[in-house]
């Protein structure tokens, strides 16, 4: 169940970077993976699968309305919540921020070294590809990070 999560987090993040989409379908499988990660082991159903990710998304939808934030990075974040529950809430936000200051970065001398060689193409804005950063600070946090450190413990 966390491998199907940690592949449809890489699944997201790619195409978030090459594409500047998260499909929808990908968030809807990530809760429903979350949701019964929660719910197999022992989280409360009103808390963990409804009110957390339903809370995260009213918070959430101001920053998508004020243009802060994508659709598909709120809703990948919603689909989290349930699998990473309020005791890592702030573990998860403050290494989703900080992966996401290091992926702006990396767009900004990107796109200095673009913009060095072409003039700057209004069609296209400049945009930070968050569910890159979303789904680095989700592979910080259990269950992900407990499997990432035992698959990789198998090859030393």
């Amino acid at each position: 169940m966390v491998e199907s999560l940690f592949l449809l987090l890489c699944l997201s993040a790619y195409t978030d970077l090459r594409q500047k989409i998260i499909p929808n379908w990908v968030c809807a499988l990530v809760y429903a993976i979350s949701a019964t990660y929660a719910l197999t082991h022992g989280a409360s159903l009103l808390w963990a699968v409804i009110a957390l990710p339903l809370l995260t998304f009213a918070i959430l939808f101001a920053t998508y309305h004020l243009g802060i934030m994508g659709g598909g990075d709120v809703k990948l974040l919603v689909a989290l919540m349930p699998s990473i529950g309020y005791a890592q809430i702030s573990h998860f936000a403050l290494n989703t921020i900080l992966f996401g200051g290091l992926v702006a970065l990396a767009v900004l001398i990107n796109a200095k070294i673009y913009l060095a060689k072409q003039a700057n193409d209004a069609d296209n804005p400049l945009t930070v590809p968050y569910g890159v950063a979303i789904a680095a600070g989700a592979f910080t946090v259990e269950p992900i990070l407990s499997r990432i450190l035992y698959y990789v413990g198998i090859f030393f």
